[in-house]
């Protein structure tokens, strides 16, 4: 982008779009200004003209005892000038970075009023810990309420309104009623701004740092294997003979049976690549494909699993898996807690439902509300309070400083 562009494009995010082309077109040194250095020269123009706006004062009150009061105020002036560079400084690094990053983003889902809400806070929260790099966008249907969003806003999140997709008509029961709505995710497709994403289930916990995931080979859909074990499966032909693909050398699958089914994935937690031509396939693809218990986990499964690769279970462990596999969880190298067993949300956990008594289960939902609970963790807390604000038309807004005024360029 040449320099006239990159400074139009600046100044589109700031408040003042005229004054600011005016001053930086002005000044030599934007020519070959990055963001930083562009900002530098807004400030600099400001301190300039501060201290302009000073001296007259001092030439018509030349009396000792006026200058002291005057000169104060100019060091005043200037210190709230230099302090308001640094803020910008670290915002316009911030961008620099999230230019960087701005091809990959994790990816939540949250439909209605209920209380899933706090799952993505804890969630938003979590990633946060974690140090990523990466943006948490949260894709919402239409039903969900302005203070859900707003509260969504408040803890940083992207948050982006899909309209509902729905599966052929037939007399499927699925395993819960509202696995219907969990057929709008396909709509993840979509996103193709973002070159690559990892999709995760409001009820997901994140304890340590997943950016790496996204450097995996593109072409590939991952995702943690499942397992089958769960009463959930009962009506499954591999439950009903014992069969899981977490431990297939337990029981064999029988011969008259066929092949064995390929590897299935949960889908709680994936990392894909959007694409509107898949997303056009998927959506063909669903026409014509009878809905099974499993939803959309089973379509995704159907349809991707020529390309997909199982990832080890510590990027989504299934908390079923501490009493079903024990041998096959490495506590220690846990990353990421999927509370997806009946009875373990942490915002409803009573401990009364089957398994939930269990000492490792009550760890895993303290350490989720030691994290929701967490005050540091709100996204104003780790932002100092600057942040872009994406308007309903998708342009800025401006900045918001940490007494709650605005900054603009006049």
């Amino acid at each position: 982008m040449d320099a006239k562009n990159f400074i139009v494009q600046t100044c589109k995010q700031t408040p003042n779009y005229d004054l600011c082309t005016s001053i930086l077109r002005s000044d030599p040194h934007s020519s070959d200004a990055d963001v930083k250095s562009l900002t530098f020269v807004m400030v600099m123009y400001k301190l300039d003209q501060g201290k302009r706006d000073i001296k007259p004062h001092h030439q018509e009150n030349p009396k000792q005892e006026e200058k002291t009061p005057l000169s104060s105020f100019a060091d005043y002036y200037i210190a709230i000038i230099l302090a308001m560079f640094l803020k910008l400084l670290k915002f316009s690094t911030k961008q620099t970075m999230n230019k960087g990053a701005g091809k990959r983003a994790f990816v939540t889902f949250l439909a209605g009023n209920g209380d899933y809400i706090k799952g993505v806070v804890g969630l938003a929260k979590g990633l946060r810990k974690a140090n990523t790099r990466y943006p948490l966008m949260v894709v919402v249907l239409p039903d969900v309420p302005d203070d859900h969003r707003r509260i969504l806003h408040s803890q940083g999140c992207i948050v982006r309104e899909i309209e509902p997709v729905y599966p052929p008509e037939n007399q499927t029961k699925f395993v819960r009623a509202y696995f219907v709505i969990n057929y709008s995710k396909l709509r993840l497709w979509e996103l193709e701004e973002y070159e690559k994403m990892m999709y995760l289930d409001a009820d997901i916990q994140v304890f340590d740092n997943i950016d790496h995931l996204f450097d995996s080979s593109i072409g590939y859909f991952y995702a943690v294997m499942d397992c089958f074990c769960d009463k959930e499966w009962r009506n499954s032909p591999q439950f009903k003979i014992g069969y899981c693909q977490q431990c297939p050398d337990k029981v064999e699958w029988p011969a008259d049976m066929g092949l064995p089914p390929p590897s299935y994935f949960n889908a709680g937690m994936f990392v894909f690549e959007p694409n509107l031509i898949t997303y056009s396939n998927l959506l063909e693809a669903l026409k014509v494909t009878p809905t099974t218990s499993f939803a959309e986990q089973d379509f995704l499964n159907m349809f991707f699993k020529d390309v997909y690769k199982p990832i080890p279970n510590v990027y989504n462990l299934l908390l079923a898996m501490l009493w079903r596999h024990p041998e096959k969880v490495d506590v220690e190298k846990v990353k990421v807690v999927h509370y997806s067993a009946e009875g373990a949300k942490p915002w409803r956990y009573t401990g009364e439902k089957e398994n939930m008594e269990r000492e490792d289960i009550k760890m895993w939902v303290k350490k989720w509300w030691e994290i929701y609970e967490d005050e540091s963790l709100d996204y104003e807390n780790t932002t100092e309070n600057i942040v872009e604000e994406e308007n309903p038309c998708g342009g800025r807004g401006s900045l918001s400083l940490t007494d709650n005024t605005t900054m603009s360029l006049h």
